[in-house]
């Protein structure tokens, strides 16, 4: 990355992305992009900056910090934000990543194993430090959404409409 922010920095280019992880890891994911606007001299910009996972809330102070510190040092990173309480992405971001081994046509064959759905359901309610449990960063499944071109519905609205519930 830093080789091709540089070149890219030789023509005005800006290093944009978004950090690896916003929950637990997030400040050493903060450290990804600062290194690459140092080391190949050009301007970051940090794609919805945010702070996830309920254990996490409150510490945007420390995070904005990092990036005036970086930026008092001489570093052009910037970011944005969004003001959502409300976050939408693909089901298999919210399970672990051997759930979702091999793509969706994969994880809803493993869900309907109801030994396998259980060890699911009991390693997405587990903190981590190996994967970003993003269901543990949303407050309940009512913060959920699934969306498509024309439509975004809710987890909870899902298990409403259905003979289940949330967990199931």
């Amino acid at each position: 990355m830093i080789a091709l922010a540089s070149v890219s920095a030789q023509y005005g280019g800006v290093y944009a992305t978004h950090i690896r992880d916003q929950a637990d890891n997030e400040m050493a994911a903060l450290a990804e992009p600062a290194r690459i606007a140092r080391e190949a001299n050009t301007a970051v910009e940090i794609f919805h900056l945010q702070v996830a996972g309920k254990a996490n809330w409150g510490k945007m102070s420390e995070v904005v910090a990092f990036i005036e510190k970086a930026r008092r040092e001489g570093l052009d990173i910037t970011a944005d934000t969004y003001a959502y309480t409300a976050g939408a992405n693909d089901l298999v971001s919210y399970v672990p990543p051997w759930a979702a081994d091999g793509g969706t046509k994969m994880l809803i064959e493993r869900l309907k194993d109801p030994a396998t759905r259980a060890r699911i359901h009991k390693d997405m309610e587990t903190p981590s430090t190996t994967w970003e449990n993003e269901w543990l960063e949303v407050a309940s499944a009512k913060w959920v959404a699934f969306s498509g071109v024309i439509w975004c519905v809710s987890l909870h609205d899902v298990a409403r409409q259905g003979d289940t519930n949330e967990e199931t």
